[in-house]
């Protein structure tokens, strides 16, 4: 999957990738996700507009495609003597324009091979871009429309969501929280690395020989008496770990253990200098697993090996000792012992922060979900809300209104009474920004934090088919000749043939950023037919 934020603006130096798809995404924290100002369900945020001259970017955006897609439907903005008068404007001016989109790609092999999700950009103004017709295909960062207000502020509805099908496939699950019986998937294995330790693991003060499981002579420091959960993150050279357990009060809540530990393990030079933890894996896995270097780099990677069609762990029972945080100190743990479960980003571990919310049964728009009532109650639901992926129906079909909103007339504890005049005035407001959903508007949908949701999945970085396709350009330089190139994606062409190798190889090996990616493709893929893929470095550096 490759995808970005609706604008698409230089980053700052140092600026982490998160950090700038959130800058991309100013939110209106009274339409956030997933509740409203109201406390009923919100499926996505009001992204305010990003026009910031203090920023030096004066002129007007347009809203971009997040990812290649499909258009689905859509509604060209009425004009603004429209948008003025009711029923868009019900207590602020609102524009109508919108876009649906379907986006099909992947994020691993195996049952994840592809995935479907949508995306929906709502309060559009002025008019939409001129490709945007009925089942037109649309490509990523490709202009929709010009963002628009909504009850008099500048800003425009973003969503992200799919179906029960597709929820099983991005997420792994539809439970609430990670089994942790067992390790998690490795059809899709990305972004950080993460551990769960029972109840009882041992922590030793220091390993002699990190190449052996033994601990007939090591000195235990410490037996954990409480489950801990660690993650593992590569970046920029380095490795750090960090520990968490459950909150106190909250049983939807980890706190983090100690300090971050960064390469604490790391090998040394010849000079007695420590040499970035990621660097060395290589040296590292030659030295600990001789017998299976590509086996043991896996595991020192992963945690455990996932290839193993083709690679075998020998012996069986090698470790992987690396320095863990504890309550009240820091000691060596074998990551490698079966009792300890391993898992990836592509789980969407509980104890980062995702939870999946389906415990609300009624089918209307207000929220009675006890897990978010423990967060409210336990005053973490702004800490947490980004990352809950919550089960609730489509608020865009004017159809089920009633079934969603007739819950105002009585009134909550957030909300008064509405008086039947009253609700009628909404109704018809609400009534003219919804359209015709189909299927999707019928049942339950699982919704994510927009933000949280592109974030997440820049990290996966596995390319479909179609994104792989599209780093070859369509034209070049052949001797003197300025020719066109002929891409072969039939069953039996090489492109075909190598496309989840290839996607293996950049995840085991940490090619897993834009410059990396394309420093990888621009030397290693060979020339096809008469086209040598001059230029391609300069193409795929773009293409991110």
């Amino acid at each position: 999957m490759v995808i970005s934020p609706p604008f698409v603006r230089p980053r700052n130096a140092g600026e982490s990738d998160p950090s700038w798809v959130s800058r991309m995404m100013p939110v209106d924290i009274n339409r956030d996700f997933p509740l409203n100002r109201h406390a009923s369900w919100h499926g996505g945020v009001h992204v305010l507009h990003t026009d910031r001259y203090e920023e030096g970017y004066d002129r007007i955006e347009v809203v971009r495609a997040i990812a290649d897609g499909e258009v689905v439907s859509f509604r060209k903005p009425s004009n603004t003597d429209k948008r003025d008068a009711f029923p868009l404007n019900y207590i602020g001016k609102t524009d109508d324009g919108y876009v649906l989109l379907k986006h099909e790609t992947a994020i691993g092999s195996g049952d994840s091979g592809t995935v479907v999700f949508y995306s929906l950009y709502m309060h559009l103004r002025d008019r939409l871009d001129p490709a945007i017709k009925a089942g037109a295909r649309i490509w990523r960062k490709d202009p929709i429309g010009q963002n628009g207000i909504v009850d008099n502020v500048n800003a425009f509805h973003f969503q992200v969501f799919c179906d029960d099908e597709n929820m099983l496939k991005l997420t792994g699950r539809s439970t609430p929280g990670l089994n942790i019986a067992t390790d998690g998937r490795t059809d899709t294995v990305y972004g950080d690395i993460h551990f769960y330790l029972p109840s009882g693991t041992p922590f030793y003060e220091q390993v002699a020989d990190a190449g052996s499981p033994d601990t007939g002579n090591l000195n235990k420091v410490h037996t954990s008496t409480a489950p801990l959960f660690i993650s593992m993150t590569f970046e920029n050279g380095s490795c750090t770990i960090v520990t968490r357990r459950k909150n106190a009060t909250s049983d939807f809540v980890y706190d983090t253990v100690g300090d971050p530990l960064v390469d604490a393990d790391s090998e040394k030079n010849k000079d007695g200098k420590p040499v970035s933890y990621e660097y060395s894996l290589y040296r590292t896995a030659c030295r600990l697993y001789p017998q299976n270097p590509s086996a043991g780099f896996e595991l020192l990677r992963f945690g455990r090996v996932i290839n193993t069609e083709h690679e075998t762990l020998t012996p069986a029972n090698a470790p992987l000792w690396r320095t863990v945080s504890f309550p009240g100190g820091k000691g060596m743990v074998n990551l490698a012992s079966p009792d300890i479960k391993k898992f990836s980003d592509a789980d969407f571990p509980h104890w980062t922060g995702w939870w999946m919310v389906d415990d609300d049964t009624d089918n209307n728009s207000q929220c009675n979900s006890p897990l978010i009532a423990d967060l409210q109650k336990s005053g973490h639901l702004s800490e947490l809300s980004s990352k809950l992926v919550c089960y609730f129906p489509l608020e865009w079909n004017a159809a089920t209104f009633d079934q969603r909103y007739a819950w105002l007339k009585k009134g909550s504890e957030d909300v008064p009474v509405m008086s039947d005049t009253e609700y009628s005035k909404i109704k018809e407001h609400a009534s003219a920004l919804c359209f015709d959903t189909g299927a999707l508007g019928t049942g339950r949908l699982w919704h994510f934090h927009p933000a949280a949701f592109i974030s997440h999945f820049r990290k996966c970085g596995w390319l479909s088919k179609p994104e792989l396709k599209q780093l070859i350009p369509l034209h070049a330089i052949s001797n003197t000749h300025w020719d066109s190139v002929k891409y072969n994606d039939q069953e039996n062409s090489v492109a075909n043939k190598i496309h989840s190798s290839l996607n293996i190889t950049m995840q085991k090996y940490l090619i897993n950023t834009p410059f990396r990616v394309a420093c990888f493709l621009g030397r290693c893929i060979k020339k096809q037919g008469r086209y040598q893929f001059n230029g391609l470095l300069y193409r795929l550096w773009f293409a991110f």
